[in-house]
């Protein structure tokens, strides 16, 4: 019984976390690319209609892990290009730019990751 509380205690937690509002990487994606942010949110909202606290997490995990692809992609350009394809709903090569297809940025992100480390690893 405790572990199940303890469970559901580090879950209210984390949610609450988000129940503020936007993190920084999303705000700052509102603030200065206003129509890739709608993009990202609307991706959300599809996801997970009309649930308010599961949107504005997706949203502020997606634009986190979007300015660490941005990072990532300086020294490892192949592999986050390569993930981009592989994570778009869709063709990614009829946008205009990566930023505004329906990408699932979070598991471009891990997967980039783990391309990098097993790279290294030879």
């Amino acid at each position: 019984m405790k572990k199940i509380s303890l469970v559901v205690l580090i879950l209210l937690v984390g949610f609450a976390c988000y129940a503020e509002g936007l993190n920084k990487d999303a705000q700052q994606l509102k603030n200065e690319a206003p129509d890739i942010y709608e993009v990202v949110k609307q991706r959300a909202i599809d996801e997970w209609n009309g649930d308010h606290t599961m949107i504005l997490y997706i949203i502020n995990e997606q634009c986190k892990a979007m300015y660490s692809c941005a990072e990532l992609v300086n020294d490892h350009e192949l592999i986050v290009k390569t993930q981009l394809v592989e994570w778009c709903e869709g063709d990614i090569f009829k946008y205009e730019s990566a930023y505004f297809a329906p990408i699932d940025w979070t598991m471009v992100l891990y997967c980039s990751k783990e391309q990098i480390k097993a790279q290294a690893g030879y």
